[in-house]
């Protein structure tokens, strides 16, 4: 059995050497800031009072800007998406009419085809003097066989 640190980090360095190591991380980062502060307070580069923060200012109006504009062409994006998915549907619906209309017509044709068939079957067993049905079951035994 393993012995489970009750450390949260997952590098196994003892706990004195990692306050070292972090107290020299601040030092470090102290000292900087503490240059860089010294750097910008001298010569021409100083902050004039007034001024100061002017271009911090610019540069997040300019980052908003740019965010307004992403979310425009975002919108106009969105929008043209929509009416392409809307104009698809449409086209969609209409086609399925076409097509409904189109069955509907092969429909009332066969049927009517059907209908003259049936009328010259007729006439034709009225000129013999047989019933038409006589003539149907004797076709159907035939064809059957």
């Amino acid at each position: 059995p393993v012995a489970v640190s009750s450390s949260s980090s997952s590098s196994p360095a003892p706990p004195a050497r990692k306050e070292k190591a972090k107290a020299k991380r601040t030092v470090a980062a102290k000292q900087k800031t503490a240059k860089a502060a010294e750097t910008s307070r001298s010569g021409s580069s100083a902050p004039r009072k007034g001024r100061a923060g002017s271009k911090g200012k610019k540069r997040r109006r300019s980052a908003e800007k740019k965010a307004k504009e992403k979310a425009k062409e975002k919108a106009k994006k969105i929008a043209k998406e929509r009416k392409a998915k809307k104009e698809r549907e449409k086209q969609r619906r209409e086609e399925e009419k076409r097509r409904k209309k189109k069955e509907e017509e092969k429909r009332r044709r066969r049927k009517e085809r059907e209908k003259r068939q049936a009328a010259k079957k007729k006439k034709a067993a009225a000129k013999t003097g047989k019933s038409v049905r006589k003539k149907d079951k004797r076709a159907r035994r035939k064809s059957s066989s």
